[in-house]
């Protein structure tokens, strides 16, 4: 969002205006702010949200992946 400058009330608008399938909650302002800050949003939920911004590929390589903790106990 904000590489794009676009504002939660300008994303709100580009949500309400994409076609596909429909968001499972109300879209407010409030809501989005609510969900992007918390982080507790689906995959295809920040997929509705980088198509209705425009993004049309997204490179990966550029993030770091999260250490891996071992799962053994000694």
């Amino acid at each position: 969002m904000e590489r794009r400058d676009i504002s939660y009330k300008q994303l709100v608008q580009l949500l309400e205006t994409q076609s596909g399938p429909p968001l499972d909650f109300a879209v407010t302002e409030r809501n989005l702010i609510s969900r992007i800050s918390r982080g507790t949003f689906s995959f295809s939920f920040a997929l509705q949200v980088l198509r209705a911004m425009g993004v049309r590929s997204l490179d990966v390589t550029a993030v770091d992946p999260p250490p891996v903790q071992s799962r053994i106990r000694t």
